[in-house]
């Protein structure tokens, strides 16, 4: 309940009666008198004006003193327009406009005028009607007798007024009457002027002061109690407020200021580190690559494939450290396309046939799909980052035995499609406490686990966050000794795939492009300062049938480009002299007739966002980071040279 020492009822109370009698006061003069009275003085001042018009014509006794009579009215103040007219003949007996005297109204020119004429004949009683604002029309009926006083002519007098007349007698009333309404308003206002001042600005005023006062000096001031209602107790809380907030604030600031400088060394430590370690990768993946399609003997190839063995472990780890960065930033966007998942289930599998083999286990795949195809949009390479990390978890720890990978449908739809993805495996096995803890970054079910098989603790904390971010759910339970069982949760939309989401869609392509069908060698223009990953790329580009022309640095590739002809460029991002980005920015600016065709992918060792949207924002057409997949560099660049024939 409002007490009477309160704010709200100093200022309710007194602001409701005066909003209340200043509004009442004006609305009820203003609106009723002034509308009210107004229309009726005109109406009636029409129909005495009429009645004395059709009382003076029917005494008439000529059509000469008719127009006089007309003729003499239309000179009034208050007159506008006069017209008498004939009704069974629609037409003008006279009217004070000579012009339209003994026409016919459908012969007017005037639209609105005919308009209101013809509806003044038409109609069998008196009308009174507004034309516009301090504007009236009133027709009236009456009889004329002819002049041989055999017939009866039904006649209408039809009259535009307006209110200057009727103005002139009311306004000294309402004249007096705004003048006290003013004088009235201008009262209330000055009392609530005054009021609001003494109880309200003043008092806060002080307090205003205060804070700035305090704002200034960093520290609260003690403020005078004007009173005990609301503006006194936020006196009170203001020194309440000021004394906490003063002890944080320069907390707060620094703390703040740690969180920027670390969030920026932490992206420019990734960026770098990126760099500096994909790159030396990038030529021991590449050349191990290089050299186990060589001829090497037995033991060769042993050492050839435990270096790339042991160069994939080590890129799936600093994959899994810059992923669980993107999504600790919010940064992993979704890339959807329609693809095949029973397909890229079994191509999934695939990777882990020899290793399955080498520690005899049995790698099985069932489903219960209607048929061997399940198009879906999704993205591709998140889903199988999930499902690779999932069965390399059950291969890891599943010394013998049997991994089992089962996609069951669990609702279906024209539209969508519900499934559970589940990993099954007969190894270690994990408790009920350890899957509390499983999907937690840097957790293991067991630190013991992380000596015996390694590991960093952030594959299933990933993959956790992945499905959330497709809408699912991953869950897990077994038991200690008798395996495990991982289960993925998705509802994914349903598609129709086009020729180039089937897997071997590029290819089929490829072999009807003219690069095939007229044996052309696509000529790629290979842009990368490190010499190892040149010659590896040069290579692997070679091998795959195409022509490469090399080049060190940026400038090097800009003046090549205006001397030769590409199909491709390959652009590092990195390098002295210029760097990729001014590269092809350059080459997007020339006046070359592929300046803006001309497909560019950017190839360079940062697989962050940021460098992605770096490269497309400076011109490039794709992306592709170190170290690369030679299968995958390839496929890329077919896809390129294929738009390109197309477009």
């Amino acid at each position: 309940m409002t007490s009477t020492g309160s704010v709200s009822f100093k200022l309710i109370v007194p602001l409701m009666f005066i909003l209340f009698g200043a509004v009442v006061s004006f609305l009820t003069v203003f609106y009723f008198l002034s509308n009210d009275m107004t229309m009726n003085k005109s109406q009636q001042r029409a129909r005495e004006l009429s009645e004395i018009v059709a009382s003076s014509i029917e005494r008439s006794a000529t059509q000469l003193s008719i127009f006089g009579i007309v003729n003499s009215l239309g000179s009034y103040e208050d007159i506008e327009e006069i017209f008498l007219l004939n009704v069974s003949h629609e037409k003008i007996i006279t009217a004070n406009k000579h012009q339209y005297q003994n026409r016919y109204i459908k012969e007017i020119e005037l639209v609105t005028l005919k308009e209101r004429l013809l509806e003044s004949v038409s109609t069998d009683k008196n009308v009174f009607k507004v034309l516009s604002p301090g504007v009236f029309s009133y027709s009236y009926q009456f009889s004329l007798v002819s002049k041989n006083r055999k017939s009866i002519n039904k006649v209408v007098l039809h009259l535009v007024l307006n209110s200057r007349v009727i103005d002139k007698s009311l306004n000294p009333f309402f004249n007096y009457l705004l003048l006290l309404i003013l004088v009235l308003l201008a009262f209330t206002a000055v009392l609530f002027f005054i009021m609001v001042r003494r109880v309200v600005v003043s008092p806060l005023n002080s307090i205003i002061g205060v804070m700035a006062q305090g704002q200034d000096r960093s520290r609260a001031l003690a403020t005078l109690h004007h009173s005990n209602d609301e503006i006194g107790v936020l006196a009170n809380q203001y020194n309440r407020l000021m004394s906490a907030l003063n002890s944080q604030q320069e907390k707060l600031i620094l703390e703040k200021e740690k969180s920027e400088h670390s969030a920026k060394v932490k992206s420019e430590f990734l960026a770098t580190m990126t760099h500096e370690i994909r790159t030396p990768l990038n030529g021991i993946i590449g050349m191990s690559e290089l050299l186990n399609a060589s001829v090497l003997n037995e033991q060769q190839s042993h050492y050839a494939n435990t270096i790339q063995t042991s160069g994939n472990q080590l890129l799936s780890i600093i994959n899994d450290v810059l992923d669980f960065s993107k999504i600790e930033s919010g940064k992993m966007e979704l890339n959807l396309t329609c693809y095949d998942l029973i397909q890229a289930i079994n191509s999934s599998l695939s990777l882990f046939e020899i290793q399955c083999q080498i520690k005899g286990i049995d790698l099985s795949f069932e489903h219960n799909v209607k048929s061997d195809e399940l198009f879906v949009e999704a993205d591709d390479v998140r889903l199988r980052q999930v499902l690779v990390n999932l069965l390399s978890n059950a291969i890891k720890f599943t010394a013998h035995g049997k991994v089992q990978v089962s996609l069951s449908v669990i609702n279906e739809s024209n539209q969508f499609i519900e499934f559970e993805l589940s990993v099954k495996d007969s190894g270690i096995g994990i408790s009920n406490d350890q899957v509390a803890i499983l999907f937690d970054e840097f957790t293991q079910a067991d630190s013991s686990t992380t000596r015996d098989f390694g590991g960093t603790g952030l594959g299933l904390a990933i993959c956790k966050k992945i499905c959330e971010k497709m809408g699912g759910k991953i869950s897990a339970h077994g038991e200690v000794g008798e395996g495990s069982t991982f289960k993925v949760n998705l509802t994914l939309e349903k598609k129709q795939p086009h020729l180039a989401d089937v897997n071997d869609g590029i290819e089929k392509q490829w072999q009807q492009s003219r690069y095939c069908s007229q044996d052309i060698k696509a000529r790629i223009l290979l842009v990368e300062d490190t010499d190892i990953n040149l010659e590896i790329a040069t290579v692997i580009l070679e091998e795959a049938g195409f022509h490469v022309e090399p080049a060190i640095n940026g400038q090097q590739a800009y003046e090549k480009f205006l001397k030769s002809e590409f199909d491709v460029i390959l652009m590092d991002c990195l390098m002295p002299v210029m760097d990729g980005y001014e590269a092809t920015r350059e080459i997007r600016k020339s006046n070359a007739y592929n300046a803006n065709s001309l497909p560019i992918i950017a190839l360079t060792a940062s697989a962050l966002q940021e460098t992605k949207d770096k490269c497309l924002d400076a011109g490039m057409n794709d992306f592709l980071s170190k170290p690369f997949d030679s299968a995958h560099v390839i496929k890329k660049i077919k896809f390129w040279l294929l738009k390109s024939e197309v477009s």
